[in-house]
């Protein structure tokens, strides 16, 4: 490719991996990542919907609320989601028959 040769054995003064290439214990093979301490989304959701507001009432009671009005007024989408978070979403059941089924004069 261009003349360009690598080899697997070559090592950089400064790499912080062993000879075999993997990533010597306590570095980071990304350290220009995430700030430590920096949260995640799903941290900061969960701090958001715990929150309440002036009445006390919290913002996941609120979400709710709005979200049984929807199903109310007829969204499909928000009955739906109702009854997925009530009952678990429905899975999908394979049946098998042992049997020949017959429709007619079709058997199947």
């Amino acid at each position: 490719m261009h003349g360009i040769t690598f080899s697997v054995n070559e090592q950089d003064e400064t790499s912080e991996r062993d000879t075999q290439g993997r990533w010597v214990a306590g570095t980071s093979g990304n350290p220009a990542g995430r700030p430590v301490g920096s949260g995640s989304i799903v941290t900061e959701l969960r701090r958001l919907i715990d929150e309440t507001d002036s009445s006390g009432e919290t913002s996941a009671a609120l979400i709710a609320r709005q979200l049984v009005k929807l199903a109310k007024g007829g969204d499909l989408r928000a009955i739906k989601e109702c009854f997925d978070r009530l009952d678990g979403s429905p899975r999908q059941t394979a049946v098998t028959i042992s049997e020949p089924f017959t429709f007619g004069k079709i058997v199947l």
